[in-house]
């Protein structure tokens, strides 16, 4: 699809939907302070936030500006749902060899959590909203947990572990 001044204002709604995301941060923050950091014009920055101006254009680097002075990441959260995506918060590494495995072991127990709520839903024939929650939610903190090991086995790429005994001797 071509994109242009004229075009965008025209779009499916998938794609507004990635604009409204935009447009939303004038009613829950005050765009001139978001401006100002940003070193540009609050009245072209506004004009870019409102869907009923065709004469300016929200920039990719704007938008990236805009949510990283407000920790706020709805375009960028609009985006991957239009393109079929959802994101996740990369966590930090900082756990001890236990916690890794306590994490490990609460992974595995999420995971189980997670078949018992399909299969007693898939029981009834009937996957009701309050089963569906249950599962989402599980799968939600199974897929966190897994990229919490992820990110501290990428830590230890390369470096001796702490707390691990040369060899083994035999006497």
């Amino acid at each position: 699809m071509l994109l242009s001044k004229k075009s965008t204002r025209s779009l499916p709604v998938a794609y507004r939907c990635v604009e409204a995301a935009a447009a939303s941060f004038t009613r829950d923050y005050n765009i001139s302070d978001i401006a100002r950091q940003m070193g540009k014009s609050a009245t072209t920055l506004s004009n870019k936030l409102n869907q009923n101006v065709d004469s300016h254009m929200l920039g990719l680097i704007e938008a990236e500006a805009i949510q990283l002075i407000t920790q706020d990441f709805r375009i960028l959260n609009a985006m991957a749902l239009h393109a079929g995506k959802v994101l996740f918060d990369l966590p930090d590494a900082n756990l001890t060899r236990e916690e890794l495995t306590v994490l490990n072991l609460s992974l595995m127990e999420s995971q189980g959590e997670l078949a018992k709520s399909m299969r007693v839903a898939l029981e009834h024939n009937h996957i009701t909203e309050t089963d569906f929650t249950i599962i989402e939610k599980t799968a939600l903190e199974s897929i966190t947990s897994t990229l919490q090991i992820v990110a501290e086995l990428r830590e230890m790429v390369g470096r001796k572990l702490p707390g691990r005994a040369e060899s083994l001797k035999v006497a």
